[in-house]
């Protein structure tokens, strides 16, 4: 393995948000079939391990390539973007503003009657939130995408990472609400 290599090289796949789910796939396998280290059964014992260490990266460099969050996370980190913790991660994130008064009422109401329903309605209005975010999320990438496509400046494709980056926070803390909401539900 080089030093300038990394999961996007080794499967000829772009340095993007956007992979060709099949092409990876048909890359890989035709990877698979030259390094699997049954081909190297009867050669010395470091070809085989040779074999094994390559198999290894090129499964992970898949596994990471072909799931759209996996890829995220390592194309902010192969960038340099770190994705900051939300708070309820022991980071420094905020609780988003469109659901803070809300998710605070909430908790002040858990033990009232109609719990149950102002619950369901901050599901609600999670999914949505969610939703939303992930929409974004998809359309910032797609930016990037064709910024390094157009070769543009390097400053506007590190903010769009940044910009990434922040949902990603932020999409974080809300399932980490989720999972909260889901408790106090089933109290």
């Amino acid at each position: 393995m080089g030093a300038d290599e990394d999961y996007f090289s080794v499967l000829g796949a772009p340095r993007a948000f956007a992979q060709d789910r099949t092409a990876l796939e048909r890359r890989f396998y035709e990877l698979s079939r030259l390094l699997h280290p049954d081909r190297f059964s009867t050669s010395d014992h470091g070809a085989r391990r040779d074999s094994l260490e390559r198999m290894s990266y090129l499964n992970t460099a898949y596994t990471t390539l072909k799931s759209p969050s996996l890829l995220r996370d390592y194309l902010l980190e192969r960038e340099g973007v770190a994705v900051p913790k939300p708070a309820a991660a022991g980071g420094g994130g905020t609780i988003p503003m469109e659901l803070a008064e809300a998710w605070f009422e909430l908790q002040d109401t858990l033990s009232e009657p109609g719990a149950q329903a102002r619950i369901g309605a901050f599901e609600a209005d999670l999914r949505r939130l969610k939703t939303d975010i992930e929409k974004t999320l998809a359309t910032l990438e797609a930016g990037y995408d064709a910024a390094v496509t157009r070769g543009s400046d390097p400053a506007a494709r590190a903010e769009a990472l940044h910009k990434i980056a922040a949902g990603i926070q932020k999409l974080s803390y809300l399932q980490s609400m989720e999972r909260d909401v889901k408790r106090a539900g089933e109290r």
